[in-house]
């Protein structure tokens, strides 16, 4: 039996059920609207823990048929980054898009935090 964190048990699996941020996820929204038309802008979600960033990116990949990469400013490095980049570059061509999320990305030294948010 595979065992997962408590929290990726309950995480929600849609906007409607996430709880708070209603000023961005209630139906009407533009950045609601967003989502779910598919044509989601670059964005960087910064945050303390727990108000949702992982399950709203995680929610965007899922709904969009996004890739979600998932990396750590702690123990990635700025080659991971470049390749998470190459290979989303690489679908772009044909239309296709991909969220990557880098949790603890003040850690990235200066030079390397720049590509992230390039």
């Amino acid at each position: 039996m595979e065992r997962s964190p408590l929290a990726s048990l309950l995480r929600p699996e849609s906007l409607d059920d996430v709880f708070g941020q209603h000023h961005l996820l209630d139906r009407g929204m533009v950045f609601r609207e967003a989502i779910e038309s598919g044509s989601v802008p670059n964005m960087i979600f910064y945050g303390p823990s727990g108000v949702g960033k992982t399950t709203v990116a995680n929610i965007i990949a899922k709904n969009s048929n996004m890739q979600l990469y998932k990396l750590n400013g702690t123990s990635s490095s700025i080659s991971d980054i470049k390749q998470a980049i190459e290979d989303s570059s690489a679908k772009a061509e044909h239309y296709q898009a991909d969220v990557c999320k880098v949790p603890q990305a003040i850690n990235l030294t200066a030079t390397e935090g720049a590509v992230v948010f390039l």
